[in-house]
């Protein structure tokens, strides 16, 4: 894949997860409704942004500090849960950036397996 769609594709997911993270309560139980789920929704779409964010951010960045891409990740997770101090009916919470960051050690986990077994070939 090109470094401009990765970067491209990377942009829309950070863009998806900041207004996801700004929308009021209700307006995210009304979502919820709408799509027939219940209030688990929201981390696991937390969760899978996350495995998205940290497997782009891991091959974009590939050849430097395999650390990295995990450090970035850490920046939007407690920034997400910093955003809703300022967002009506929604409240921060720690064990949310546990699971955005479970998400991203997760994409990064797939990426480097899935070198790893490529380049044996």
């Amino acid at each position: 894949m090109t470094t401009k769609f990765l970067t491209f594709t990377l942009m829309g997911a950070l863009l998806a997860l900041t207004i996801g993270t700004l929308l009021p309560g209700e307006e995210t139980a009304a979502i919820q409704r709408w799509l027939g789920a219940n209030n688990q929704i929201h981390p696991l779409a937390h969760f899978v942004l996350f495995i998205l964010i940290s497997a782009l951010l891991t091959s974009l960045l590939r050849g430097r500090a395999a650390w990295l891409p995990l450090a970035i990740c850490l920046i939007p997770a407690i920034g997400t849960e910093w955003l809703q101090h300022f967002s009506f009916q929604r409240h921060p919470r720690l064990a949310d950036v546990g699971i955005d960051m479970a998400g991203a050690s997760m994409g990064w986990l797939m990426v480097q397996l899935g070198r790893s077994h490529f380049c044996r070939r």
